[in-house]
């Protein structure tokens, strides 16, 4: 099966993008990882092939594509092209890791392929769902010419339209399409149903990511948001360990942005020191918030 990746077209950033025409013209492409890429520790992971059939997309997807011409290109699913190779051996692949994105940005950019990722699903669902569909004409089909060549050999030598060595050959012919597209069906449907199933999976990630947008941007309007979900910076608990020293029980107000998810300081705090969250030392808050982000829990 053929993947092909979806341009749609937008002056949409993702993690990729070609930094080209500030560059003079020559390749210049820009990968910006998720927060929470490489085990949470915002470095840019190795390239994966995107199964259409599986329940979310890998960190850096991957649409690898070979013409006839032998030119090969990678795609992510927004359609940038990363890597590509002409039949005459010239190649671009070089990539620019860039700064990593805070959760908010990654959960946006995630959002917008996995829409694209829904759309692959649903040409698939469609490719499955014609192949069932046109199975009782071509079964028909089958029938009416194996029903004929069956006729035939019956008939007398002179009264015969085929051999019947042909006649028999036919008949072969007929019952192995029969039979071939009955398991045709069968891998069909399931591979349908694998669709239908991952695509429920992908539109709850998507509806859960809104909602944790939607939670950092209240945060962000109250003043009451401690974002420290960018581990590729220098220091990257700074805010926290500020926040936490400046006041703790103004901080126990706040919401904290993980890389790899978005938790209430209050509920942290108890996880600490369930008897008084307000005697939480920040070295305790820093090193318990490692522990979070290094084990992914």
């Amino acid at each position: 099966m053929k993947i092909q990746a979806i341009n749609n077209n937008t002056n949409f950033k993702g993690l990729f993008t070609n930094k080209s025409h500030e560059n003079g013209g020559d390749w210049k492409m820009e990968y910006r990882p998720y927060s929470w890429e490489s085990n949470n520790t915002s470095k840019m992971q190795a390239k994966q092939r995107v199964d259409v059939y599986a329940s979310t997309l890998p960190d850096n997807e991957e649409i690898f594509e070979t013409r006839y011409n032998g030119y090969e290109s990678s795609r992510d699913i927004l359609g940038t092209e990363s890597y590509y190779k002409h039949s005459d051996g010239t190649m671009r692949k070089t990539i620019t890791e860039a700064p990593a994105m805070n959760r908010e940005e990654s959960l946006k950019v995630q959002n917008n392929k996995l829409e694209n990722f829904l759309q692959l699903k649903r040409h698939e669902m469609n490719t499955q769902s014609n192949f069932i569909l046109n199975t009782p004409q071509e079964l028909s089909d089958s029938a009416r010419e194996y029903d004929r060549y069956s006729s035939d050999v019956k008939h007398g030598y002179f009264s015969r339209s085929y051999s019947l060595d042909s006649s028999y050959r036919q008949m072969d012919n007929e019952y192995s399409k029969t039979k071939d597209r009955g398991m045709g069906v069968v891998n069909a449907f399931k591979n349908y149903v694998k669709l239908r199933d991952s695509s429920e999976d992908v539109k709850r990630s998507i509806a859960q990511n809104t909602e944790e947008l939607a939670l950092i941007e209240n945060a962000k309007k109250e003043r009451k948001l401690i974002d420290i979900s960018n581990r590729s910076i220098y220091d990257p608990n700074r805010a926290l360990w500020e926040e936490v020293s400046s006041d703790i029980r103004a901080a126990s107000e706040k919401t904290l942005v993980l890389p790899h998810k978005t938790i209430s300081m209050k509920s942290l705090l108890k996880s600490i020191n369930p008897a008084n969250i307000l005697q939480t030392t920040p070295t305790q808050v820093i090193h318990f918030v490692d522990s979070l982000i290094k084990n992914i829990r």
